[in-house]
């Protein structure tokens, strides 16, 4: 791990009481901007109505902010400068603009135009797998766009609906990739008459479902689009037989991978300013900002994917290699680091702790293991690593929960708040995970490849204590095997 220099440095996004009226007066011209650009209306009126739970992106003064991290920050003097801001780069009407654009279908496409038969289930990097099956299938059929209804995301242990791709990942940057990548793309009855788009939730522009309107075997006699993933773990296999290959024969992983990896696959703007904004929150936590020597900048926080809520307990495969106990899991984070990495001021810590308290309260459930873990959990929140040289945060689904500005994303908090934590952890300058999780393995190969300065601090508790897994000269990270 390179050596972190400490140095002053002006808090992103920020408007310093120096510039604060030019800032004002920037907005204005913004704001009059967006105003001049907005479009009129064609826009239905269910979609008028999501697009304003989106939420306009109003810029708040930090005090007005529910706090993210905690009581303490919301009560600090800081907190209360009015002066300080965040400032979204998410602007919902611009925004607007460019995805409609964006999902517009290419005719000269319609040949080569797929819709994904079947859905996506359990937790979001179970869903990911499935997603670059998906991308694989696409890739095998020549298929140059998918129809974006096709692809939904399951809002696992929330509302249990499925989330259209474009509500959670930035599908304007995406499509930038085309044709390298297949670009997604809105139905369309006069160019795709072999499906019809129907509700299957609350909206029928968050959650569409689609119908053949073909007679017989859509695999068979539709064309306009014609159907990929025959059965409903095609894809999913489809990711695991390729993966497996890369590691047992060696073979190249697919380019369409590695450009997910490396960044084609980003969060949707709004979510990445929530992202965001929770990082300004960090670091206005102490007055310095920490780089690298080589001057990259470089984030003050690590991350632990403490896997020990009660499914994991009672999850069946690879047990000789889980560690149940909270506890050990951060004694074996301090036993390696006898003082706090240099520059480490945070740690977040990502687990469902819903899914804890659950099985806590639930007087049928006789877990000692969850309540001992979930009150170890509080003493952390409370009292933090190292005799509190560190902090301990939490972001994911409470931090989606906690959003004013973004009541659609609250609602919706179990699959972005998954969303939230997975990019947390990819920028993170440390991430400690376990064997067995699929999450983590993600999040370590993503980071491997992206080949930052801190890709290779990764480390997995073990009943063997931390593990370095992707030491320098590692030409793999490791496989996820459970």
């Amino acid at each position: 791990m390179p050596r972190l220099t400490k140095i002053k440095k002006a808090p992103r996004k920020c408007c310093p009481k120096s510039s604060y009226l030019v800032c004002v007066v920037l907005l204005a011209l913004s704001i009059s901007w967006l105003n001049i650009e907005r479009t009129n209306g064609e826009t239905s009126s269910e979609a008028k109505k999501l697009h304003a739970e989106i939420s306009a992106s109003a810029i708040v003064p930090k005090s007005n902010v529910v706090a993210k991290v905690d009581v303490d920050l919301a009560e600090s003097e800081e907190a209360k400068d009015q002066n300080n801001f965040f400032i979204p780069l998410y602007h919902r009407e611009s925004y607007e603009k460019e995805i409609k654009l964006a999902l517009k279908p290419l005719e000269s496409a319609v040949n080569t135009t797929a819709a994904y038969k079947h859905q996506f289930w359990s937790g979001f990097c179970n869903q990911r797998m499935m997603f670059l099956g998906v991308l694989f299938l696409a890739q095998d059929t020549n298929s140059t766009q998918i129809l974006v209804e096709s692809i939904k995301w399951k809002d696992q242990f929330g509302t249990n609906e499925r989330i259209r791709h474009d509500h959670l990942f930035d599908t304007v940057h995406w499509n930038s990739f085309h044709p390298k990548l297949p670009r997604m793309a809105l139905h369309s009855e006069t160019l795709f008459p072999d499906v019809s788009i129907k509700n299957r939730g609350s909206n029928i522009n968050v959650s569409p479902g689609i119908e053949w309107e073909v007679v017989g075997d859509p695999f068979v006699n539709a064309t306009r689009p014609y159907p990929i993933g025959k059965k409903q773990t095609e894809a999913v296999h489809k990711y695991l037989s390729h993966n497996n290959r890369v590691y047992r024969m060696g073979i190249e992983r697919r380019s369409i991978e590695l450009e997910v990896m490396k960044g084609a696959l980003r969060p949707h703007p709004a979510i990445e300013d929530i992202i965001q904004e929770f990082i300004f929150d960090l670091q206005k936590l102490h007055e310095t900002n920490y780089v690298t020597e080589e001057s990259s900048f470089h984030t003050p926080y690590m991350v632990l994917h403490a896997r020990i809520e009660p499914d994991m307990q009672q999850h069946g495969a690879c047990s000789d290699k889980k560690v149940y106990n909270l506890t050990d899991i951060v004694s074996q984070i301090e036993t390696k680091f006898v003082d706090p990495p240099t520059g480490i001021q945070i740690m977040v810590i990502i687990l469902h702790r819903e899914l804890l308290e659950k099985e806590v309260t639930d007087a049928s459930i006789e877990n000692e293991m969850a309540g001992y873990n979930l009150k170890a959990l509080n003493e952390l929140i409370e009292n933090g690593l190292w005799g509190g040289k560190v902090r301990v945060v939490e972001a994911g689904s409470k931090l989606a929960q906690q959003q004013i500005k973004y009541p659609f994303y609250a609602k919706y908090s179990a699959i972005v708040g998954a969303i939230i934590n997975y990019y947390l952890s990819i920028d993170a300058s440390i991430f400690f995970g376990t064997y067995v999780s699929s999450y983590s393995s993600a999040v370590i190969s993503t980071r491997f490849f992206r080949e930052t300065i801190t890709s290779t601090n990764n480390y997995f508790y073990s009943n063997d204590g931390l593990i370095h897994v992707t030491p320098p000269g590692a030409v793999q990270p490791p496989k996820f095997q459970c």
